[in-house]
């Protein structure tokens, strides 16, 4: 089994491991996902209920392993939800795995990638 773990600290959402359709998300009190739901990693991270709160949002992707289209679709969805918040949101420390994605779908000069 494969899983994405996520992990909110000082500010920055932190993501770790496999996003990919067969993945499951969970966050450090062990709660788990049954796969990549969106809604259900928001709620883990309060997002969709703290948003206002916010003015800007950073998600560190350096320790994905791996990713597939449901994962770009993940990033991509919060990178939406951010824009239509008026947030600004960074996905930072960007690896080679993430960049190909990126680059294959078409996604390089749309996602903010650091």
């Amino acid at each position: 089994m494969e899983y994405l773990d996520i992990e909110l600290k000082d500010g920055i959402v932190f993501l770790n491991g496999s996003m990919t359709k067969s993945s499951k998300a969970r966050s450090l009190s062990n709660q788990t996902l049954d796969g990549m739901n969106i809604v259900k990693i928001n709620n883990i991270l309060d997002l969709d209920k703290n948003m206002h709160l916010l003015d800007k949002i950073t998600i560190d992707i350096n320790s994905i392993t791996k990713i597939d289209t449901v994962g770009l679709a993940v990033l991509m969805s919060w990178f939406r939800c951010a824009k239509e918040n008026k947030l600004e949101i960074l996905f930072r420390n960007t690896n080679d795995k993430i960049n190909y994605a990126c680059r294959l779908y078409g996604l390089a000069n749309i996602l903010p990638l650091n």
